[in-house]
């Protein structure tokens, strides 16, 4: 769903690292587990993604990676040796990727509707460790009962 709209608009390939050519093999061969990554490939911003991990995961990856597209941070190389770690830019990758995948309006709706944070995990394909922290993160919960406080209240006639 996400992911046809960013390759329609902005010409983000998804290609998996099972069907890349043997040129990305580094990728398979490193010593740790290989999540997701964007990088710039002549004229095409590409994401890579592990499909080995969950759905979930993927799709956490590939908002993460879009997150530094939309955010214009520089492209990571496909040579691990000339990678460069931006805290910064991870920060706000963190937070973009997050927010794309589970936008806080319809968080907070579905959490007034009751839903739990597994069903709010399956109504975007998240992860439910990040349902929980979208809603813990965001406060929805005491914000809910903040507004339901106020609108409980007394009731002033200002006529």
């Amino acid at each position: 769903m996400l992911r046809k709209i960013a390759e329609q608009h902005l010409t983000i390939e998804f290609p998996n690292s099972a069907h890349l050519d043997t040129s990305l093999k580094t990728l398979e061969n490193r010593d740790t587990q290989f999540s997701a990554m964007a990088t710039i490939i002549g004229e095409h911003r590409i994401i890579i993604f592990n499909e080995l991990n969950s759905i979930a995961r993927q799709e956490s990856d590939i908002m993460h990676e879009l997150a530094h597209v939309i955010c214009e941070h520089p492209g990571n190389c496909l040579s691990q040796k000339l990678r460069k770690y931006d805290p910064q830019h991870e920060n706000e990758a963190i937070w973009l990727g997050a927010t794309i995948q589970i936008p806080e309006a319809g968080l907070f709706q579905l959490v007034r509707e009751g839903r739990t944070n597994q069903q709010i995990a399956d109504n975007y394909g998240s992860s439910l460790q990040m349902a929980t922290y979208r809603r813990n993160i965001l406060g929805i919960d005491i914000r809910i009962s903040r507004s339901n406080k106020s609108t409980t209240g007394p009731v002033i006639n200002k006529a």
